[in-house]
């Protein structure tokens, strides 16, 4: 997540700036394009979960970037706090 923001990604500058683009659908606020995006005192924060468990995020204000995967259903509950505190720790 952290090399797609620092555009190490693509070879098209552009493609991360159209990406957090916010766009006229309903809860564009929260959702760009396959990224979601948390408002928080700290900063915006980017993300995106998996079906199988798996959670990525990144804070552009920290730089921080956080991966956490999960093999049972109940664990993803749990390490969402972790992450939220690693992303946007309060002040």
């Amino acid at each position: 997540r952290k090399a797609l923001f620092e555009g190490r990604v693509s070879t098209q500058p552009r493609t991360i700036e159209v990406m957090l683009t916010e766009g006229q659908h309903k809860d564009a606020d929260k959702y760009r394009f396959g990224i979601f995006v948390r408002h928080t005192p700290a900063g915006d924060v980017y993300w995106h979960s998996g079906f199988w468990g798996t959670w990525a995020g990144y804070s552009p204000t920290t730089g921080i970037a956080v991966a956490g995967m999960t093999t049972r259903q109940g664990g993803f509950k749990a390490m969402m706090p972790i992450v939220n505190e690693l992303l946007a720790p309060k002040k």
